[in-house]
């Protein structure tokens, strides 16, 4: 059930979801991750590891393109471009908490950072993509606890943001 709800704020399918739909989905997703729900961490198990393993555990065939679909319009692995659309479609049509801007981006914040750093660098990445990432880091920075931006901080500062790079096409990937 958490993929197919999913699926709905998935950026492919963005043309063929009405805003109702996206709206109804990041609120049921909302209301799942919350630790007040009886399944969270059943939810948690099966939504932040699509989520998050795309900056975590990034490899050559995630980084690149997305791989066979759980269900009809979501891959089982998405790549970090993907990971960010459906992150930012999440946000926007929802009105997140403190702890689900946490729960959602402070586990990745030093590898968002590191890519901002990248978009921000290069000349041929996307301007959406890295204004996108601009926000989610402003906003995760103003909302978030302070204990967990200053963790995530010194994340950053520690360099665990991984390496990444651009590809002129737009492709998001681990560098080797």
């Amino acid at each position: 059930m958490i993929p197919r709800i999913l699926a709905l704020i998935f950026p492919a399918n963005a043309q063929k979801t009405p805003p109702s739909h996206k709206q109804a989905a990041a609120f049921a997703l909302s209301r799942m991750l919350s630790s007040k729900f009886q399944y969270h961490a059943i939810v948690s198990n099966i939504l932040l590891p699509l989520l998050h393993d795309p900056f975590l555990r990034p490899s050559p065939l995630t980084s690149e393109t997305s791989t066979k679909s759980i269900v009809d319009g979501i891959p089982s692995k998405l790549s970090p471009v993907e990971a960010l659309l459906t992150l930012q479609t999440f946000f926007l049509h929802t009105d997140p908490s403190p702890t689900e801007l946490s729960t959602l981006l402070t586990p990745i914040a030093s590898e968002l950072y590191t890519l901002l750093g990248l978009y921000r660098s290069s000349k041929t990445a996307d301007p959406s993509t890295r204004e996108s990432l601009g926000a989610l880091l402003s906003t995760w920075g103003r909302v978030v606890v302070t204990s967990d931006v200053i963790a995530g901080l010194w994340g950053i500062i520690s360099g665990e943001g991984g390496n990444w790079e651009v590809r002129f096409d737009g492709f998001v990937r681990a560098a080797k």
